[in-house]
């Protein structure tokens, strides 16, 4: 019986740079794009799009005991750059049902 199923698709917005040569002020554009996005998807994956910079120490803790929630802590994205300027302009999006995660400038 499958319980759940992960599917991981990486993708760049080609008008930004992928996240190693991305800027601060570029990951927080991407992340007030997609919050528009987000804004209109269709009823079944309407959710919430949780930024780290912004999260709450229980929110926080709900989505990692979730298995849901990156980190940050990779220390081989770490050493490639992904890391900079953590925690800004990353974040998560949920559908209401949890069906759903888009993990967003991981």
């Amino acid at each position: 019986k499958i319980i759940s199923t992960r599917i991981r698709c990486a993708r760049n917005l080609s008008f930004f740079p992928l996240n190693t040569l991305g800027t601060k002020e570029g990951r927080v554009e991407i992340a007030d794009l997609m919050e528009k996005v987000f804004a209109t998807f269709p009823a079944e994956l309407q959710g919430t799009f949780y930024r780290h910079s912004t999260m709450t120490e229980d929110e926080i803790k709900h989505w990692v005991d979730k298995h849901f929630l990156f980190r940050g802590k990779d220390l081989m994205q770490a050493a490639s750059g992904y890391h900079a300027d953590w925690p800004h302009g990353r974040g998560i999006f949920v559908s209401k049902d949890e069906g759903f995660l888009m993990w967003l400038n991981e």
